[in-house]
């Protein structure tokens, strides 16, 4: 028969061992647990900032440099991207190309009417447009 002492007494070492490997296991599992969740904290923060600094894009469609200049100027210094074009072909092509999310159109294009600018984007898209226009109405 086997003596049942002298086999504890055997196996005795190596339980120590597989408890000091399975208290090591479990110490790395929560180290990984507290890295994984420190990088998720990270990717959320990235996130967040990302979300704070992503602008909304507007389109300033103006021939008049001097004007398209001081519109440009004024919406950056507010915190908006700015994507500047002075033809109404162009505008569309940036409406095409670009996520914009509003229009500040001037009717009075040297390539195309702006009123033409307005109703080819409409069929299209939903994006605001505001009509900054020095055009006389009396004469319209």
């Amino acid at each position: 028969m086997i003596d049942r002492k002298l086999l504890e007494e055997e196996l005795s070492p190596n339980k120590k061992l597989i408890h000091s490997m399975i208290e090591n296991i479990s110490l790395a599992l929560e180290r990984i647990d507290i890295t994984i969740e420190r990088v998720r904290d990270r990717q959320r923060m990235e996130r967040e900032r990302k979300k704070a600094n992503d602008s909304e894009k507007i389109l300033v469609v103006e021939d008049d440099l001097q004007i398209q200049n001081f519109m440009v100027y004024t919406l950056e210094n507010a915190g908006f991207e700015v994507v500047a074009v002075t033809g109404g072909k162009e505008a569309i092509e940036c409406m095409i190309r670009k996520d914009i999310d509003l229009i500040l159109l001037d009717l009075g294009l040297p390539d195309m009417d702006g009123m033409d600018v307005l109703h080819k984007v409409r069929v299209w898209s939903g994006v605001p447009i505001i009509i900054v226009s020095a055009r006389d109405q009396d004469k319209e």
